[in-house]
């Protein structure tokens, strides 16, 4: 039996990988920086993507970002 859960993860992989293919050809062929470049600062993008908007994180789970209490305002 297929789960949506399984749908819902294939459909945003296939998105992914089209996102990065993308990403990889506007800088190979509108900027014409060397492969090389194109695919580390693809893998770069993609990493401060999935740190930020969290396309690693497990059902439920929440990225909250937030200042210590410590942390004194400078005025």
């Amino acid at each position: 039996m297929i789960e949506w859960k399984d749908i819902l993860r294939d459909y945003v992989s296939l998105v992914k990988r089209t996102l990065e293919e993308q990403l990889y050809n506007e800088l190979l062929q509108e900027y014409g920086f060397p492969r090389a470049i194109c695919r580390s600062l693809t893998e770069l993008f993609f990493s401060y993507f999935n740190l930020y908007l969290g396309a690693d994180r497990a059902d439920g789970q929440l990225i909250y970002l937030a200042i210590p209490a410590e942390e004194h305002s400078r005025t």
